[in-house]
Parts: C-alpha cells; structure tokens; sequence
C-alpha cells in the first residue's frame, strides 16, 4: 500500500532518528520531495548522482522519478 510506504519512509523514518516533523504551513520551513510516479526515464552514467559509478540499474527503464529535494526551504537536488 502507497501510503504505508510513504509513512515508512518520511514520518517513521524521522522518528527513528530522532528528527522533528515539519508542518507544511505559510511561513514554515518545508522538508519535502516532489516525486512523479508516472514518469518513465533511463538511468544511465549520464544522470547518476551517486558518488561512484556501478550500479546494477545502468542503463535500465525505470518508473518514477524524483523531481525535486526540498531541505530548509533550499533546493538540494533539482532534475
């Protein structure tokens, strides 16, 4: 289920470590990522972000694709 995913991977994630959660709110600082789920791209050399090269996705079709990382209010990562 998508949304026993994504609770797992925001809000219980960062109470495991210990990190506040965030109100999304005029005025707030925002944490987020804008994830397309419905987007179809290759991973390749190209467009790896990671610090070393391999992995076992090179030049594989994949779907969903995250778009954006919001930290602070800054742009960490933006495709």
């Amino acid at each position: 289920d998508l949304d026993v995913l994504l609770d797992a991977l925001s809000r219980r994630s960062r109470k495991i470590a210990g990190i506040e959660n965030r109100t999304i709110a005029v005025g707030q600082k925002v944490d987020c990522t804008v994830f397309d789920p419905e987007l179809t791209w290759t991973f390749s050399t190209a467009n790896n972000l990671a610090a070393h090269p391999y992995s076992p996705f090179l030049n594989q079709k994949l779907n969903g694709k995250v778009l954006a990382v919001i930290n602070g209010s800054k742009a960490t990562l933006q495709q």
